[in-house]
């Protein structure tokens, strides 16, 4: 299985781990279960690196988990894997717009 969409799938998985792992690192401030007052003026401070890896991390990786799913379209497992990367995708998707919300707008 070295085709062109395999190929494509695996890197989309290996750049959304680095980018999330780079964009953890980075993040002077650790977050919670809860945001903190302090969180907001820490993350502030380096927004921009931040958004563009930690958060578009998060996109990069719904779409690794899209293209591993129509990997398998044509085959008896799609029954499985579709609802499987459709019901995370989707508080993956919800939980990147409310990082980015709470930081950009300091709510």
């Amino acid at each position: 299985m070295t085709t062109l969409e395999t190929q494509t799938t695996g890197g989309l998985f290996i750049a959304a781990a680095l980018m999330l792992w780079l964009g953890w690192v980075l993040l002077p401030a650790k977050i919670g279960a809860y945001f903190e007052p302090s969180d907001f003026a820490a993350v502030n401070q380096s927004r921009r690196p931040w958004i563009w890896l930690y958060l578009f991390g998060y996109v990069v990786g719904l779409m690794a988990c899209f293209a591993l799913a129509t990997l398998v379209s044509d085959q008896p497992g799609r029954i499985v894997v579709w609802p499987a990367v459709g019901v995370p995708s989707a508080g993956l998707l919800m939980t990147t717009l409310a990082y980015a919300f709470y930081y950009h707008f300091g709510a």
